[in-house]
């Protein structure tokens, strides 16, 4: 199991054999952070304020700096399934 801290993976491999990613972002160009991953399934939230193309790019949306507690909420459902 990789090692986490303050700084980058320290076990880069492991990661890129996950198949699910949880990717937050602020920015369309966030998105672009699975790139290079084999994933089978990505969920995108977009943490922003409520831009069209926002709406079409991310899966789901917390607007004008909503809690986190969505995105907790979408952790815990997914892991207990």
């Amino acid at each position: 199991m990789p090692h986490f801290t303050n700084g980058p993976v320290e076990d880069n491999a492991s990661v890129k054999k996950r198949t699910s990613v949880l990717l937050l972002g602020d920015h369309i160009g966030d998105l672009r952070m699975s790139d290079g991953l084999n994933y089978e399934t990505r969920i995108s939230d977009g943490l922003n304020y409520s831009l069209e193309s926002y709406r079409d790019a991310f899966d789901v949306e917390y607007l004008n700096d909503a809690p986190m507690r969505g995105v907790v909420n979408l952790v815990s459902q997914l892991c207990s399934t």
